[in-house]
């Protein structure tokens, strides 16, 4: 598995992962079980590129409580990033020898999800989530992150059967015993909002301080290219297209950034491996190096 590109990796693992949840979700109690809503696919972390992620949420969830803030979370982390070959410390060398990939399963719920009644809520879940949490999880809040959590850790299994088996005994028992705490939060919850509603909210209240240190540097490991390196690749290739035999100009609205080698092949985020292509000429190349 060391040698799967991240493609593979998520062809060959999202259908067991489905295959958990839904086996887990069968053996609930019916009216948890009609609630439940999942993804479709294991999708990159939008910051980490070593991370894998499949969402489980209630489908009464909308704008108001958003699921990516709060939903039972799998994921797939592995010690190296995809792709391009990078050095590993000597003191991490023996672990990404025995175990190169980790797993975990995670209720997540961040204080940002919660918009309406929030101060009520964050008491509420941080009095009842603790009592409730099952065996092999643990609870935890994480000031850093401004999330409570029941997290339970485990390593990656090569054989199907285990692998799913595992998976959805931990995603049934979370759920079970958690919906119920959940459920109340949910209900208060369904009455959508509006934008303009959303935003009024929460100006009107202070988030938990995130643990940073200064502001948070370019990721070196990414897909797109940030927005402070537009302008200058712009002007390096003369604000035109840079695909064969074509010569359209280019604004900053029209451009879009195409990594020379295919982000699939070289996740590594290089201002030198960012070239400007018209939106015709870059669905053309797609994960190819030539045009």
């Amino acid at each position: 598995m060391l040698n799967l590109s991240i493609t593979d990796f998520r062809m060959r693992y999202t259908p067991l992962v489905i295959e958990a949840v839904d086996a887990a979700i069968a053996r609930l109690q019916r009216g948890i079980a009609l609630r439940m809503k999942r993804s479709r696919i294991l999708k990159p972390h939008g910051t980490y590129p070593n991370l894998l992620l499949f969402n489980v949420y209630d489908r009464h969830q909308n704008a108001t409580l958003d699921w990516k803030y709060f939903s039972y979370c799998f994921g797939l982390r592995r010690l190296r990033p995809w792709g391009r070959q990078t050095d590993i410390s000597e003191e991490d060398m023996s672990v990404w020898r025995d175990t190169p990939h980790a797993a975990y399963i995670h209720l997540w719920i961040a204080d940002r999800a919660l918009v309406v009644d929030a101060a009520q809520f964050r008491s509420y879940l941080s009095r009842e989530l603790p009592p409730a949490c099952p065996r092999d999880f643990t609870y935890d809040y994480t000031a850093r992150n401004g999330a409570q959590q029941l997290c339970a850790q485990f390593p990656l299994r090569e054989k199907p059967n285990e692998f799913v088996t595992h998976l959805a005994d931990l995603y049934e028992r979370l759920i079970a015993a958690v919906h119920p705490v959940l459920l109340p939060v949910i209900e208060a919850c369904r009455e959508p909002l509006t934008n303009e509603e959303r935003r009024e909210l929460l100006a009107g209240r202070k988030l938990p301080p995130r643990e940073r240190g200064g502001p948070r540097p370019v990721n070196e490991y990414g897909r797109f290219c940030p927005r402070s390196w537009r302008h200058e690749i712009l002007d390096k290739f003369g604000w035109q297209c840079q695909g064969q035999g074509c010569d359209t100009q280019l604004t900053l609205k029209t451009a879009q950034m195409d990594h020379i080698i295919p982000w699939s092949k070289d996740p590594l985020r290089r201002k030198e491996n960012f070239q400007p292509l018209c939106s015709t000429c870059n669905a053309r190349k797609g994960n190819r190096v030539n045009l």
